[in-house]
């Protein structure tokens, strides 16, 4: 349909396997090459870009990135590509000025203030996949392990959203889809053990019937037994 902007979002560098390790960069290349020799501009973001900006938009070939969260920023900038003046203050903006790649400081709020429009979203009903569904329930983390870039991405403060704001999430996409398997996306979801309590609490009350898993941070005073028993009855 001859589009004017073409976005990638990309999500991993590599395969997280040191025995076999593969890359899905130079395939994803390809992608944008398609893309540019239709004509279109490139808009690259996700997190993969997010953690290294300028060596990606290099190595892709794109025109333009938001790293970090884009809610606002990819706006600005199509609206910015539209009128054919992209203001270089766009927060997370990477972009070329000559033969140099510039970037500006990330925004990343996390998504406390924010709700989905899941009716937006096409959804199938992948009944295989590891991670069915996901939603966000926090952002940021303390740790700053060296294996994982969640804490460079979205700053080392955890950033969580309201509980009862999370289980709405969960009611509008089994009504919508069904769906029942879903991923908590969070960096570590127990690292606020009392925000974790709440959360499953909540689900508990709604009675969901759902089947979750997420990542858990294994390091002492961020679990105990009255945890475990939450999320065994929560999902």
């Amino acid at each position: 349909f001859a589009p004017d902007i073409t976005g990638f979002s990309i999500r991993n560098l590599d395969s997280q396997d040191m025995e076999k390790p593969e890359s899905p960069l130079p395939e994803i290349r390809g992608f944008v090459e398609v893309a540019k020799r239709a004509g279109a501009k490139v808009l690259l973001g996700g997190t993969a870009f997010s953690t290294l900006p300028r060596e990606m938009l290099d190595y892709m070939g794109g025109d333009y990135g938001i790293c970090g969260q884009g809610e606002s920023g990819i706006t600005d900038l199509v609206a910015g590509i539209a009128e054919g003046n992209v203001s270089p203050t766009i927060p997370g903006l990477v972009w070329r000025e000559g033969d140099e790649i510039q970037a500006n400081e990330p925004n990343t709020p996390g998504f406390g203030q924010s709700r989905p429009d899941w009716k937006r979203m096409r959804r199938s009903n992948p009944i295989n996949a590891l991670w069915p569904c996901c939603v966000v329930t926090k952002t940021g983390c303390p740790n700053g392990c060296l294996y994982c870039d969640s804490a460079h991405l979205m700053g080392r403060k955890s950033k969580p959203r309201e509980p009862e704001a999370i289980v709405d999430d969960f009611e509008t996409i089994i009504a919508d889809t069904g769906q029942r398997v879903f991923h908590l996306a969070d960096p570590g979801f127990n690292s606020d053990l009392d925000w974790a309590k709440r959360v499953l609490e909540a689900m508990i009350r709604r009675k969901l019937r759902v089947c979750l898993n997420t990542v858990m941070v294994p390091m002492r005073g961020r679990f105990d037994d009255e945890l475990f028993s939450l999320y065994r009855r929560a999902g």
